[in-house]
């Protein structure tokens, strides 16, 4: 009986700590993240802050918590939240959604190798059963089985089960008649051929640790890229509204050509056609400000998508920002591009991917070839036994022992051939993989560095486009009150500055993201622990060597 009460208290123990969903939570996270912690260090160096739990006071749950402006005040529109760069990096690391979805990723690949690791530790097990019966003859009986005890599988295939149980009958209309009677079960068995080694019974484990690390890389590749992205998002904006602008001085400047024409030809000193081609333009001019506001406002839209804020908030790009990145000048440091390459193939995170699943798929040879093994197992049991109708005697002098040898011959391995002839040609594939992640490394870094230059020679050239544009538009404008000049001459001198104008932005902003794109096709972009604001820096890449 008092084996009973054991069984009884150890199924209601279970039972209680089975019933908290919180409890298993918190396990396993805390599982998860110190996994994800060690794979930073072993990622990145050091471990960083992680949660795939969204805060509480998200810019967007802001936003979704306010009230509608019209139950404020109707007709009333609310003042539009003033972003910086580093406040959208912000708003982006918090909200944005693939951010979000890759974080869970890195959490679930953890998760995995927490079973996996779990596969190879003591795995405990309690079981109770009670069965009442009543047969034709009236004869009723009560049968309580519980059984505990734990299993656990070695790196050699080894598998062991020990088993501690009680089986308990009772006939309750003969009180007398009884069966009480407890065992203990101890199995060994061991895979001699086909499931055995280290290498294929280790398999699943050293696969769900690599896919641990290599899901932190991605999201840390991820991070870089999302970066550039959202800065990219910040002055494509600014660009937009910059060119809005543009169009508006030029048809403002339009108007003003077409007042002067119409005075000129009133006075007879030019001909009436010139008027109409004044006024075409300044048509253009107005279709023009009308395309680019447009572009401006789905701009701004796509950039609070990528934020991860709903379309129409409330939010503005702070326009100073184009002002400093104007201040802030282009940079004069020299990148070479075949050393810039050298940078990119050392640390780019997605390619040592690449490089490493060449090793995984070659390891899946090695477990695929022992599938086509015939399966040989040999396995021992003890069995002891109470004596009697007592719980409290087993009697080991008694113990029973079974040895048992199992051949599988491999006649039928149709699956397992077809699954090595796979994973042969998983490993070709593999090395195609890493061969072309390594060329567009090369591409990737050797682009930027040539559209990076290209971008420094363009501002250079707008510039200048940009002053000769001025100068053209004074002198043709003096030229046509003596004159001397058409009006088409005004006209086209006007569209040269605009067109000047917004390329030069254009080259100013390519320069900026030239920048970060090369930091980041070279592997190097750093951010801060958290979030997305980084460090732009060329010194990784202006001191490397070939």
């Amino acid at each position: 009986m008092h084996s009973l009460r054991a069984i009884a208290v150890f199924a209601l123990a279970g039972l209680a700590a089975g019933c908290s969903a919180a409890a298993y939570r918190e396990r396993a996270d805390r599982e998860a993240y110190e996994i994800v912690a060690d794979k930073q260090k072993e990622a990145l160096g050091a471990s960083r802050p992680f949660s795939i739990d969204p805060p509480l006071t998200s810019l967007r749950r802001t936003l979704e918590n306010m009230p509608a402006p019209a139950e404020v005040q109707p007709k009333v529109t609310p003042p539009a939240r003033r972003l910086t760069l580093e406040d959208c990096l912000d708003v982006a690391a918090e909200n944005n959604r693939d951010l979000q979805r890759r974080g869970e990723l890195v959490f679930v690949s953890a998760l995995a190798l927490t079973l996996a690791r779990f596969d190879f530790e003591n795995q405990w097990f309690g079981l109770v059963s009670a069965t009442g019966e009543r047969n034709h003859d009236d004869v009723k009986s009560a049968s309580v089985q519980s059984s505990t005890g734990f299993s656990r599988t070695f790196a050699t295939g080894l598998r062991m089960v020990t088993t501690l149980g009680n089986d308990f009958l009772r006939i309750i209309t003969h009180p007398s008649q009884r069966s009480d009677t407890s065992f203990l079960t101890f199995a060994l068995t061991q895979p001699l051929l086909r499931g055995a080694g280290e290498a294929v019974v280790r398999e699943p484990l050293v696969q769900a640790e690599r896919n641990s690390l290599y899901a932190v890389r991605d999201y840390e590749r991820f991070r870089q890229t999302l970066a550039v992205q959202v800065t990219d998002g910040v002055y494509r904006v600014l660009q937009a509204h910059d060119q809005v602008e543009n169009e508006r001085s030029n048809l403002r400047n339009l108007e003003l050509a077409r007042e002067r024409t119409e005075s000129l030809a009133e006075a007879g000193r030019i001909p009436v056609f010139q008027v109409d081609q004044a006024q075409q333009d300044e048509l253009k001019a107005r279709n023009r400000v009308i395309a680019a506001q447009e572009a401006y406002e789905s701009a701004v839209d796509d950039f609070l998508v990528l934020l991860g804020l709903p379309p129409g908030a409330p939010i503005e790009v702070d326009l100073g920002e184009l002002d400093r990145l104007r201040a802030r000048g282009l940079s004069s440091t020299t990148i070479d591009a075949e050393s810039a390459v050298v940078v990119g193939l050392h640390s780019r995170l997605d390619l040592k991917n690449a490089v490493e699943q060449v090793d995984d798929a070659s390891r899946k040879i090695v477990v695929a070839e022992n599938a086509l093994q015939a399966g040989l197992d040999i396995s021992f049991t003890a069995n002891v036994q109470s004596a009697g109708n007592t719980v409290t005697k087993p009697e080991f002098n008694n113990t029973q022992y079974t040895a048992n040898v199992s051949l599988d011959l491999p006649l039928n391995r149709v699956s397992e051939r077809n699954s090595y002839r796979t994973a042969l040609i998983n490993l070709e594939q593999a090395h195609r993989f890493a061969d072309q992640s390594e060329d567009s490394v090369r591409q990737e870094v050797r682009a930027a560095v040539r559209q990076l230059e290209a971008a420094r020679q363009s501002f250079d050239i707008q510039t200048k486009s940009v002053k000769l544009a001025e100068t053209r538009i004074e002198s043709t404008a003096l030229l046509q009150q003596a004159g001397r000049a058409e009006t088409r001459d005004v006209l086209e001198a006007q569209s040269a500055l605009v067109d000047a104008q917004n390329a030069l932005t254009r080259a100013l902003v390519d320069n900026r993201i030239g920048r970060l794109a090369l930091l980041r096709d070279a592997g190097v972009l750093q951010l801060e622990p958290t979030g997305l604001r980084y460090d732009d820096s060329l010194e990784p890449l202006a001191h490397a060597e070939p």
